[in-house]
């Protein structure tokens, strides 16, 4: 896919979020470095000295015969124990998962309450409602409850690059008279 020239990232989001890549890649996450140079490729961004550094490193891994094939050059493996057919079902369905669990959470619903109907809000996010959700999507309530948090673990720790981006709107309580 080649850059849309008529949409120029901000300097800023782009270095927040190769950044990122970096602290990932420094604590063992050896797929950032991918996801940077993939980053860079997307958006004509010039890619930063580490990346550069590291990719000639994993080639050179792989074109002298230091590493059996590309995946080890780079240090990309599918994680023993782990089942491809698992992960591709994760990414496929949890944000539609989080998604209806938030509607059902947050649509008002009729209820009777000593005889008389009452319409109420904030459904429960409990046992029950990830069995419906569960049904819906043909997966167990337990998968259910771990699309649910795993999407909400994320979402309430935005990337640096949102970070970034929303800084200049977020009021520091200390600047308020």
């Amino acid at each position: 896919m080649s850059m849309d020239t008529e949409k120029k990232l901000p300097e800023q989001v782009a270095e927040a979020q190769l950044e990122e890549y970096r602290l990932m890649f420094e604590a063992g996450y050896s797929d950032a470095l991918m996801h940077a140079l993939m980053f860079c490729a997307r958006w004509g961004v010039l890619m930063p000295e580490w990346v550069d550094r590291e990719l000639h490193r994993s080639w050179n891994r792989f074109i002298s015969r230091s590493a059996d094939d590309l995946g080890e050059a780079f240090g990309i493996q599918w994680p023993k124990g782990k089942h491809k057919a698992a992960y591709i079902k994760k990414r496929r369905l949890e944000f539609a998962v989080y998604g209806r669990i938030r509607e059902l959470h947050l649509k008002p619903q009729w209820r009777v309450h000593n005889g008389e109907w009452h319409q109420v809000r904030n459904m429960p996010i409990d046992e029950h409602l990830f069995d419906e959700v569960g049904k819906e999507f043909h997966i167990g309530k337990r998968l259910a409850s771990e699309y649910y948090y795993s999407v909400k673990e994320r979402m309430s720790n935005p990337p640096i690059a949102v970070k970034s981006l929303l800084e200049p709107h977020i009021m520091n309580p200390d600047d308020v008279d």
